[in-house]
């Protein structure tokens, strides 16, 4: 179905907080834009994408089992949709322990989507395990990106940077996926087991259309009331 999109954006408060695709609730958890399609943090401990691939929109799921999720940072941003409602809009979410000593937190930036895991002093990165569902395989390619293969083609997570905090300063370590059958953790190099590590494969994003093909006709800025208005179609 084609339809005219409106949608609203207190844009100078989106820019301020140097956000680029906020975290929008909804009955199934909360979703999210990325240049490549979109994500969905479900309330089941699962992360469900769904991205542009060479024949089609590839849908899968990282099984990560987090519990909970809180969202984070409030936007004075609001999202209006052509229905009346009003969304709210995040700039964090923080999914609590995956596992022992081990934490996740999704970061939107103006860099684009950061999925951080911190290992806590003491815990084990081999405890790191995310399961792939609805896809075919797992691998890593030549630039130490995550490619996930599915039905419609393939998709790829950037490859990851790790680092520590000591002394108020990153200290890089060396870190890279390590795949399975059924799909990834990560395999860390020399680091101060004194102190934590954080592993950081970045998600790039945006926050304009839908889930299938989209196009902007026109956008308009509102200097008073801080809005931007942006009008065109989408079959999502």
């Amino acid at each position: 179905m084609r339809f005219i999109f409106l949608t609203a954006i207190l844009a100078l408060s989106l820019c301020a907080s140097g956000v680029v695709s906020p975290f929008i609730q909804s009955e199934n958890g909360f979703g999210a834009k990325t240049f490549s399609g979109s994500l969905i943090a479900a309330k089941d401990g699962k992360i469900i994408h769904r991205i542009y691939a060479q024949e089609g929109i590839a849908t899968f799921g990282e099984v990560i089992g987090y519990k909970t999720i809180a969202p984070l940072k409030p936007l004075e941003a609001k999202i209006a949709t052509l229905g009346g409602e009003t969304l709210n809009a995040y700039a964090a979410l923080d999914m609590g322990a995956i596992a022992p000593n081990i934490y996740l937190r999704l970061e939107a930036t103006s860099g684009g989507i950061e999925k951080l895991f911190t290992l806590e002093r003491g815990a084990r990165v081999g405890d790191l395990l995310v399961a792939i569902e609805g896809a075919k395989g797992v691998s890593v390619n030549g630039a130490g990106e995550l490619v996930v293969t599915t039905a419609k083609g393939d998709a790829a997570f950037t490859k990851p940077v790790a680092y520590q905090l000591i002394g108020g300063k990153k200290q890089p370590v060396e870190v890279a996926y390590k795949v399975s059958a059924s799909g990834y953790g990560f395999r860390l190099g020399k680091y101060d087991p004194r102190h934590g590590v954080i592993i950081d494969p970045l998600m790039a994003a945006t926050y304009t259309g839908g889930a299938a093909r989209d196009g902007i006709n026109a956008v308009i800025v509102d200097r008073e009331s801080k809005s931007v208005y942006v009008a065109g179609v989408t079959d999502s």
